[in-house]
This record gives structure tokens, sequence and C-alpha cells, in this order.
């Protein structure tokens, strides 16, 4: 048996190559600057910044079986966090969204084959959700114009605030074992996006781990917020550690931050510690996926999309990592890797492939188009 067997998507209503074509359309009506910004969101990949924290949630097999049979039942577990989390600048309490009920959840399901396994988990899973709102606070009067294209672009049934938001009060009938938010969940930073990530989120009981991508930091279309204001603004919704592990008693999920910029030292130095902690198998959650080092196809799909340009991490790629992001992707192309899968987003369409002989890729579809990612570990 495989590691990791794809099951049919239930209720996919815009087929993957759809998804391509309406992204160039949305591409096509931007001038070339933002034509490059929504593609590559930043083509400069730069150093992460150093919090040098990381979230770690470790469970016992008892706990974990008991919780998995209760949806939000998870929520009770002690978050174990090592360093300071900055409460972050105060955001003003949303508004109380309404629910646009016409929204029915399109499930992507993974089915990851781990040995051992005592019990049945399920991870609810969303990226590349884009939301923007109809509000242009935070916005530059020569950036609204823009900024009302995108709107448009992400909206597919909805606008893609209202998409979220309706995605959100359904995940906890979808999966019970915790929720997994992996990059570019906001279009940009600005109060009123803010309040519409707080309000889906507070939709969703237990675990989260939400890993930001560039998007989710953005500040490009505002002439009064800086990255300091936007770093705040994001952790005072939710804490935003440069990794987040959940350590289960037979594998763990490894998530790391901002994957749009090249990892850190003092990240690295943490995923290192965590994954040489143990032989456990481990699923790494990164926004931009990594790429095929034994598939040839993968790296021309991506390409073939995005304008000729791979869009992943890896040599001759669109992230060229340097010597220390090295570091992680040799992580998963070594031989004797106990790295069973990578799960990203970033390139809005759904695909799976083989990393390596022994490691599968996973991108799920984006999530301003309805789908919701669900990851079954048995």
């Amino acid at each position: 048996m495989n590691f990791i067997k794809i099951l049919k998507k239930k209720q996919i209503f815009i087929p993957v190559i759809a998804v391509v074509v309406v992204t160039m359309i949305i591409f096509c009506c931007l001038n070339s600057t933002n034509y490059n910004e929504i593609q590559t969101d930043n083509i400069t990949v730069q150093s992460n910044i150093d919090k040098n924290e990381i979230k770690e949630d470790s469970f016992s097999t008892d706990a974990v079986c008991e919780i998995a049979k209760t949806v939000a039942a998870i929520g009770i577990i002690e978050d174990k966090v090592t360093g300071s989390i900055d409460e972050g600048q105060q955001v003003e309490q949303p508004e109380i969204q309404v629910i646009d009920n016409s929204i029915t959840a399109s499930i992507e399901e993974l089915v990851i084959d781990i040995p051992n396994v005592d019990c049945h988990y399920e991870f609810a899973y969303l990226n590349d959700a884009h939301v923007i709102t109809g509000e242009m606070d935070d916005i530059s009067a020569d950036n609204i114009e823009n900024v009302q294209l995108r709107r448009d672009g992400f909206a597919s049934s909805s606008y893609s605030d209202s998409t979220f938001i309706s995605l959100c009060s359904q995940i906890d009938g979808i999966a019970g074992s915790g929720v997994i938010l992996n990059g570019d969940i906001v279009d940009y930073v600005s109060t009123s996006n803010i309040n519409a990530l707080r309000s889906g989120l507070d939709m969703i009981n237990g675990n989260i781990m939400y890993l930001r991508a560039d998007h989710d930091y953005g500040v490009w279309y505002s002439d009064n917020l800086s990255y300091s204001d936007s770093y705040n603004m994001q952790s005072g919704v939710i804490g935003d550690g440069d990794v987040t592990v959940w350590n289960y008693p037979e594998f763990k999920i490894i998530g790391i931050n901002n994957t749009t910029s090249q990892i850190s030292e003092n990240t690295m130095s943490l995923i290192e510690n965590t994954y040489y902690a143990d032989e456990k198998p481990v699923i790494f959650i990164s926004h931009v996926p990594v790429n095929s080092i034994v598939d040839t196809s993968y790296g021309e799909t991506i390409a073939n999309a995005w304008g000729g340009r791979n869009l992943s991490w890896g040599y001759g790629c669109t992230y060229e990592p340097n010597d220390t992001t090295k570091r992680w992707l040799d992580m998963i192309y070594d031989e004797n890797t106990h790295v069973v899968a990578v799960i990203a987003g970033h390139v809005h369409m759904s695909y799976d492939y083989m990393i390596t002989n022994k490691v599968r890729g996973h991108i799920f579809a984006p999530s301003f188009i309805g789908t919701v990612g669900k990851i079954i570990v048995v």
C-alpha cells in the first residue's frame, strides 16, 4: 500500500483546469507589476523574520483516540508553547458575519497510510482563501481599483470573505482532529480583512494550526500600515510561531511558517531539533510546494500553468534555496528520510505527485473556490 492514497473528491464543482483558466484571467486584468505579485507573491525570496518560537502540542494515545471520537473535544488539550508569543495589536471586534448558506464545502480527501497508527485521525485543511472584504479601509487611493479587481477575480459563487466564513462554519462537521490553515488565508492585511479572518476562526472548535505566507502579512496596498503593524495584527488573532508541531504517538505534523521566504537559521534549528528528536514519520506542512526529483511532469505542469515558472522550492525553481533552506530540502530528499508527505498550496490547483520514491507531495485546491481539504491519517 502506498503511503498516501487519493480518494475521489466529493462535490468538486470546478475542475482543476477551470481553476487555472480563471486564475490566469485574473492576472490578465491586472498591470504587469500586479501580475507578478499575484502569481509569485514576491519573486525575491527573502530571509524569514526570526522569532525563535516553536508551538508544540503533544498527545497521548488514550487522549487522542478519545478525542478522535468527538469533533470539538480536542480544544481542551493544553497548548504547550516554548518561548513567548507577542500578544499583538488589539484588533477591534468584528461585526457578526452573515453566513452564505448557498455555499457547500467541496471536500478534497487525502489519505495518509502510516504503519501502526492506533486511531483514525481527520484534519480539516484550508489554503489560499485570499479573503478580501468589500471595505477599502487601509487601502491607498491609487490601489483601490486594483484591490477591487482582485476581489472580483477571487470570487466564485460568492466573494472570498463570504466563502471563507461559510467554510469555517462547516469545518466542525468535516474533521475533528484539528484544523490546518496553510497560508494566503487573507489576500493582504487590513482591519476589515483581519476582522473577517477572526470571524471565521471564531466558528471553529478545537486546535488550529495557522501558518502564514506572504499575503497573510502583506501591506502592499496600504499607505498607513507597516509590516510591524501586520505582524502584530496577525498575532492578535492567533499566535504565529516559526514552527508549529502536533506530536502524536505514531507520527508528527510539523508546520513551517511563511515558506514564501527562505528559512532562517533559528527556524531551521527548531525544525532539526524536532525532526531528529526521534524517528517518527513526519508530515511537513509548507505553503510553497517542494519540487520533485523523480517526476519531471510535476515541474512541467506547474510551469505551464504559471508562465514558465515552477513555483516550488528546489534547484532551478522560482524558490531557489539558500544553504539554510537546503538543509530542510535535504531532510526530504534523503534516502533514509522519515518524512512521508509534504502538503502545500500556493499554485491554485490540486495536484498529487511523488517528490522522491519515498515521499509524496500533495497540493490542495484553493479555498477561494470553496474547497476544504480533509487529511485522513490511518
